[in-house]
């Protein structure tokens, strides 16, 4: 069997794979709203070239950010599933 990964917090205690991917989503979801907010003020500044390279930052990293959201979500769902499955419960828990 694959040995499980084991990563520390902060505070030297040990994440379960399932607090790992909550934070994981709560920090992606943080970053894609600040991306949306810069990509709001860049989409209403004077044309520039700087403008559009903030347009093409913002715009990057709120596409990154989402993509790896529905990755995390994806995993957690799938990880849900799995367990119930294991269990034999016949619909997976909300």
């Amino acid at each position: 069997m694959a040995e499980r990964i084991r990563i520390r917090d902060l505070w030297g205690g040990w994440l379960s794979p399932r607090t790992r991917a909550g934070k994981s989503f709560w920090i992606l979801l943080v970053v894609a709203f600040v991306s949306v907010g810069a990509l709001s003020s860049a989409l209403t500044a004077d044309p520039s070239p700087a403008t559009g390279v903030r347009v093409a930052v913002s715009g990057i990293v709120l596409v990154v950010a989402v993509a790896l959201e529905v990755r995390v979500m994806t995993a957690i769902d799938r990880a849900r599933k799995n367990r119930a499955a294991t269990r034999g419960d016949s619909a997976p828990t909300p």
